[in-house]
């Protein structure tokens, strides 16, 4: 930069001189700072993704889990459901000796009473022998539900089975497998397997 100045008359002055000014970069516009923003967002990406594809795989793991349990009730079966598990399903999580054997206990109860549209969480985690909060907890863990929605759930799954083998009406089908309001049985079904009852049956 070139710089004169004038006299008190206002006249310019033939004194000229050159003005350098340099005008340092703050950090966070230098090359350095530039690849610190690049590694940081990286590795935050990084730490987004793979927590997204553990809870996945979490989740798939208690589905497949569920899915081997309900399979178990639906075929009546009170063979070790580890050894099931191993043979049909060798991806699954092996559950501790604890777990394995609150399961057994809580599959044990919802197929004596499945019919029993009186159920609660209380009854259940009374014939489990555990709380009510370590009920929940121990299955929501387990299979990714709560006790009541795997009771539920096990309900359709009857229901299903006796839709296919039987010509039992729908509403006496909804009682027996504990629903004590054919509507909500209805809607149940549906959400569960995206046809109702009738539709499910008539497609048979």
């Amino acid at each position: 930069m070139t710089i004169r100045s004038t006299d008190s008359n206002g006249v310019w002055c033939n004194n000229e001189h050159t003005l350098t000014i340099i005008v340092k970069p703050t950090f966070w516009e230098t090359p350095w700072a530039i690849l610190l923003i690049i590694l940081v967002t990286a590795a935050i990406v990084s730490i987004v993704l793979y927590t997204l594809l553990y809870i996945r795989r979490i989740k798939r793991q208690q589905h497949e889990t569920m899915e081997a349990y309900l399979a178990l009730l639906s075929e009546g079966k009170k063979t070790e459901v580890e050894s099931e598990k191993n043979e049909t399903s060798p991806s699954l999580p092996i559950t501790s000796p604890e777990d394995e054997e609150l399961m057994q206990r809580m599959m044990a109860f919802i197929e004596k009473n499945i019919g029993d549209s009186s159920i609660t969480i209380d009854d259940m985690a009374s014939a489990v022998a555990v709380s009510r909060s370590g009920l929940h907890r121990k299955v929501k863990h387990l299979v990714g539900t709560s006790p009541m929605e795997f009771l539920r759930e096990a309900r359709i799954r009857k229901a299903i089975q006796m839709l296919t083998e039987s010509s039992k009406p729908v509403s006496e089908i909804a009682y027996l497998c504990g629903f004590s309001d054919p509507k909500y049985f209805s809607k149940c079904f549906k959400a569960s397997t995206g046809q109702t009852p009738t539709e499910y049956k008539n497609a048979l």
